[in-house]
């Protein structure tokens, strides 16, 4: 029983996380480095917490 609700629970985390993966931002021709920005923001973020 415990296995299917981890399942269940990977399945829907999984899911949310592919449809807010899809969802896109119009770029700004102002910045054109916003996506580079973006990445280099979330690797900071996570980052973050193991550095020193």
């Amino acid at each position: 029983m415990k296995k299917r609700k981890l399942l269940a629970q990977l399945s829907g985390s999984t899911l949310i996380a592919i449809v807010a993966g899809c969802a896109t931002i119009a770029e700004d021709p102002k910045d054109p480095w916003e996506g580079w920005n973006r990445g280099v923001q979330l690797f900071n973020d996570n980052l973050g917490p193991v550095s020193p």
